[in-house]
C-alpha cells in the first residue's frame, strides 16, 4: 500500500467522526481504538485530500498494513480526545452502536472484525467483546 493511496473517508455517528477506509471486497475489518492524546486522524499521512490527517509514523503504519493485506481499518474517535476510554463515560455503548452501524452500511457484517487498539484503547478493546456479548440491540457473533 503506497502512502499516496492511503486517504480516509468520514464515518460520522453520534456526534464523533471516525476515520476509515475500506478495500473492494475487503477481507474484514481492523477496529483501533487509539490511546489518550491521540486522535483518528493520525492513522493517515496528511495529504491534500486528507487535511486533517497528522500521519503518526506508528499509527500510519498500522493503518497501511491492514489495509495492505486486504482489510478495512477504522480508527475510532472517543468523546474526548485528551480522556481515556472509559466504561464509565459511555464509551463502550457508543462503540458497540457506531460499529454495528458501520459495518451494516458497508456491508461487513460477515466478515471477521479484529479489536486492538493502544494503552487504554488496548483495555477497551480487550473489555468490548464482553460487552458485546450482552447486547440484544447490537447483532455480534462474539466466541
Amino acid at each position: 500500500m503506497r502512502l499516496e493511496d492511503m486517504v480516509p473517508e468520514a464515518f460520522a455517528f453520534d456526534g464523533r467522526t471516525h476515520r476509515y477506509q475500506a478495500p473492494h471486497a475487503a477481507a474484514g475489518v481492523i477496529v483501533f481504538l487509539p490511546r489518550a492524546m491521540r486522535t483518528a486522524d493520525g492513522f493517515w499521512p496528511w495529504s491534500t485530500q486528507a487535511p486533517r490527517c497528522t500521519g503518526l509514523g506508528e499509527d500510519v503504519s498500522h493503518a497501511r498494513q491492514a489495509l495492505a493485506r486486504g482489510y478495512a481499518f477504522i480508527a475510532a474517535t472517543r468523546a474526548d480526545d485528551r480522556e481515556p476510554w472509559s466504561c464509565a463515560n459511555g464509551d463502550h455503548e457508543h462503540l458497540a452502536r457506531m460499529l454495528s452501524a458501520f459495518l451494516e452500511e458497508r456491508s461487513l457484517q460477515r466478515k471477521p472484525v479484529y479489536l486492538c487498539g493502544a494503552c487504554d484503547g488496548g483495555d477497551m478493546a480487550v473489555r468490548l467483546p464482553g460487552f458485546l456479548k450482552t447486547r440484544a440491540d447490537v447483532h455480534w457473533a462474539v466466541a
